[in-house]
Order: C-alpha cells, then structure tokens, then sequence
C-alpha cells in the first residue's frame, strides 16, 4: 500500500461551525431568560386603575401632586382631590378596592410606605389592619380601626357610605 495524501475531510471544519452556533444560541437563551426574570422580580407590578406609589411618605394629608401621585385625569366632575387615599404606615396591610359592579381595582398586600390612590364615583375598600393605614376620604383622615382589625367599607364622592 502506497503512502497518499491525508484528505481534508469533505464536510470540512462544518460540523464545529454547527456546535459552536448551537452553544452561542443556548448562551443568548439563557441570558435572556435571566434578564427577563431579573426584571420580572425587580419591577414592581403597575396599576393602572388608580396610583400606587411607594417610599416613606409626609405626615402631611396627601395631595395629588405630593406624597400620593394623582391619576392623570380627576373623575368627570373634576373633582381635584381623589374619591380615596391610602397610606401604609405599619409593616403591611392587605388591600381590596372594588367597584359596585364588583371590578376589582386593587387586590394585594401594601408594604409600609406605599400609597394608593383612587378618583370614583363609589369604591368598596376593604383593609386587612385597619391600624397600620391611613386612609383619606375626598381628602379627610378616616379614623384608624384597631389593631388587627379587618374593615370594610364604601365611599363615594360625597364622603363614605355603610
């Protein structure tokens, strides 16, 4: 047997080519399913309706444009202080706005310092501490319940109802 040449194999380098273009897509993959995830559990979640805002906040009683941001447009009577304002100054305290036709606007636990507010005709609330948030009715502070205390309650435009 004679000694030949080595070939180059046919399929040349291709095959590496492929490996390597698979290993980059599942490296894009993955990196994207991070980002996405990391986002996912940094953003907190938007409500768009009403405002919720969070960081530590006055004691002054909310105003649209301070401590609790105002929706872009007030209620069709032009009302400039919103229906409802919640401010939570214990740890936590769970919150659940509906509307009368049972929509439900707000549905979850508030951390201290977050706020919400809420421009509507009429609104269901109820607080799961009534003591550890401050809530204002068409801009006045409502009395705090006791400690532990689960309330609900409806208010209106005209001020709160039973």
């Amino acid at each position: 047997m004679g000694e030949g040449r080595h070939r180059a194999d046919p399929k040349g380098h291709g095959h590496y080519l492929v490996g390597a273009l698979g290993v980059f897509l599942l490296v894009v993959l993955l990196a994207g399913g991070g980002y996405t995830l990391h986002g996912a559990l940094t953003t907190k979640p938007q409500t768009p309706a009403g405002s919720l805002s969070s960081g530590p906040q006055g004691e002054q009683e909310p105003a649209p444009s301070s401590s609790v941001r105002a929706q872009a447009s007030p209620d069709a009577s032009g009302a400039t202080t919103p229906t409802l304002a919640l401010r939570v100054t214990g740890a936590k305290c769970y919150v659940k706005l509906e509307t009368p036709d049972g929509r439900v606007l707000l549905d979850r636990t508030l951390n201290r310092g977050e706020s919400f507010s809420k421009y509507s005709n009429e609104l269901k609330v109820t607080v799961g501490d009534s003591s550890a948030v401050d809530v204002f009715v068409n801009g006045k502070k409502r009395e705090a319940g006791e400690q532990g205390g689960i309330e609900t309650f409806n208010v209106t435009r005209d001020g709160e109802g039973e």
